[in-house]
């Protein structure tokens, strides 16, 4: 389950040059299913929004700024697991909310580390290109 479409879809709207403004005095009403306020559901969903994470976080920066952005936001994750783990322990199943926390923590890292994968792949493909061409 991939989550924070409406997340993408604003950093769109904000780089088409549209404002988004903020309407305090708005009410919005989302009828939500049961279902949907279940621990399995929330974890998936959680755990989802952690993996897109990577993706909407690197559109707000230009190319040669999204690797040390890349390493900010890893260790910031991390921190932040770690903070859970300590604040939590063992107990981390004991609340609804401290098991979504991690998910998107666990996500979050994931979807990190599979962003690390594709360019090490992609430059490692450049790198062999540049050889081959070079030895001709």
């Amino acid at each position: 389950m991939i989550a924070s479409e409406d997340l993408e879809a604003i950093l769109h709207f904000q780089r088409a040059g549209w404002e988004i403004w903020y309407n305090p005095e708005m009410v919005v009403y989302h009828h939500i299913p049961e279902w949907r306020l279940t621990e399995d559901y929330l974890s998936r969903l959680m755990y989802g929004i952690g993996l897109s994470r990577y993706r909407t976080r690197m559109m707000r920066y230009p190319t040669y700024q999204q690797l040390p952005m890349l390493l900010l936001y890893t260790l910031s994750d991390l921190l932040r697991l770690l903070h859970h783990h300590w604040h939590y322990g063992t107990n981390w199943r004991s609340s609804i909310v401290a098991v979504a926390q991690r998910q998107l923590y666990l996500g979050s890292l994931r979807g990190t580390v599979q962003a690390i994968r594709k360019i090490i792949t992609k430059a490692g493909g450049w790198m062999r290109a540049t050889s081959r061409s070079c030895l001709k």
